[in-house]
């Protein structure tokens, strides 16, 4: 008799809470609205939808709104967060009203980028990720495929920076600390027994700031981390971005500072870093060095109910000053020569940085004019038919595409002094001296003049 009493009982509870699930699932009367910048609906998901939306989703827009349902169920409540990167939470939300996430999505740059990469051969079969910022900082467009051509969030996962991490560990907090300038120069030759390896043949000779960040040169980089410190590089890093510096930090106290200077002055960082929070960073250096991490939502919206409002605030990490010393370092970058060249257009200033890991297998291009920045990655599986990383000319096709053209970065700030240098010496150019370049400096940290006779250059 109990246990028939009891199998009846069982039944009664699962009845009860079959109801209760199928009243929940019957109550989700809203959807998701996605809007771009100018408010119209970009795409709209219902409940069934929401708990696998790259099913439903179509392209070119497809990797932009996942990473905004991803940003929307983080900037509304720990709670919705999850294993999936949290875009179910947002289930809740939509019981009785509709969610509504308005972003900064740019369907023409989408659709550019989005043409561009899918007629560029050396993306066929690698994952790769574009983004783009706009002219405020907030991003307009992220265009990320894995190998077979899937929606992926590679714009989300760290990786090694390479060589792009060089204007943000060393360059920058150099120039804003005093511990180099625009010309000052260095040796071109190995720290010890060849190391650290260079694109270029080392030559034995002095080379400027300049040149070596035009070229970028792995030795130089290096020394001046030395001279910076790398406690004081990790600082800047950790207090200005909040980039997961840990173990850099903990191995040098164990090891030494010798045993991470890799890690951060060529871009090798052990937990690496995210296309999103590279871009962002780099902003510092169009914007006079204000700082605000990059977001793709703007505002949402429950019903009539404002919910979210990003936070529109930054925060001064360099001078203005070193700010636009090193947006006309990054210039030369792209300009004939630079690593960068290949991004250069005509009638326009664009800044930037390439970077590229060993053997080709990750493949950078951040770049930014005053409206825009964009930064280009792809990875590759190395091997010997990779010989060239190809971003700064992806960048340049994609810029070309969104009509981006013609634009000139403000005048110096008022603390900036312009100088003819020696090109032999990076000191100030004497009256002997007949090599001579533009530079970039604060009043507290110029050269010397130079007072060689230079004879061999006449």
């Amino acid at each position: 008799m109990k246990k028939v009493y009891y199998m009846y009982a069982g039944i009664f509870v699962a009845c009860c809470l079959a109801v209760v699930i199928v009243g929940n699932l019957l109550s989700v009367r809203g959807s998701v609205n996605i809007l771009d910048r100018e408010g119209n609906v970009l795409v709209s998901l219902s409940a069934k939808e929401l708990e696998k939306p790259e099913e439903y989703l179509e392209e070119p827009e497809a990797s932009y709104v996942l990473y905004a349902l991803r940003e929307a169920a983080g900037a509304i409540g720990s709670d919705g967060a999850g294993e999936d990167g949290g875009i179910a939470g947002l289930l809740k939300y939509i019981q009785k009203d509709t969610l509504e996430i308005y972003t900064a999505y740019n369907p023409a740059a989408q659709s550019a980028a989005a043409e561009v990469c899918d007629n560029t051969e050396v993306l066929h079969g690698v994952n790769y990720a574009i983004s783009m910022t706009d002219d405020v900082g907030d991003l307009a467009l992220i265009y990320s495929h894995d190998k077979s051509g899937q929606p992926a969030f590679y714009e989300s996962v760290p990786t090694y920076a390479a060589s792009a991490i060089k204007p943000l560990s060393v360059y920058a907090p150099a120039i804003e600390m005093g511990f180099t300038n625009y010309s000052k120069c260095y040796l071109d030759a190995p720290i010890k027994d060849g190391w650290p390896n260079n694109t270029r043949p080392y030559t034995g000779d002095l080379i400027t700031a300049q040149k070596a960040l035009q070229y970028s040169n792995n030795a130089v980089a290096v020394r001046i981390l030395m001279d910076l410190g790398v406690a004081d590089s990790l600082d800047f890093l950790e207090e200005s971005f909040g980039f997961d510096l840990s173990y850099e930090r903990n191995a040098a106290e164990q090891d030494g500072e010798d045993a991470v200077l890799s890690n951060i002055a060529l871009g090798y960082l052990h937990n690496g870093i995210d296309e999103i929070s590279l871009l962002s960073a780099y902003r510092i250096f169009c914007t006079g060095g204000e700082y605000r991490k990059a977001t793709a939502v703007i505002r949402i919206l429950s019903g009539e109910k404002l919910i979210y409002e990003r936070e529109g605030s930054t925060k001064k990490v360099i001078s203005s000053a070193s700010a636009y010393i090193m947006n006309r370092l990054l210039l030369t970058v792209t300009q004939e020569d630079g690593t960068g060249a290949a991004a250069g257009i005509k009638d326009g200033e664009i800044i930037g940085k390439t970077g590229t890991s060993d053997g080709f297998i990750d493949n950078w291009f951040i770049g930014e004019a005053p409206s825009a920045a964009m930064a280009v990655w792809y990875g590759t599986d190395g091997g010997t038919l990779v010989r060239a990383n190809s971003a700064p000319a992806l960048f340049h096709d994609i810029w070309v595409k969104l009509g981006i053209g013609g634009e000139l970065f403000p005048p110096s700030p008022t603390e900036v002094r312009s100088a003819k240098y020696c090109a032999y010496t990076g000191l100030l150019a004497g009256k002997n001296c007949r090599q001579l370049r533009d530079g970039y400096y604060t009043r507290d940290n110029m050269p010397k003049k130079c007072n060689q006779t230079h004879q061999k250059e006449d």
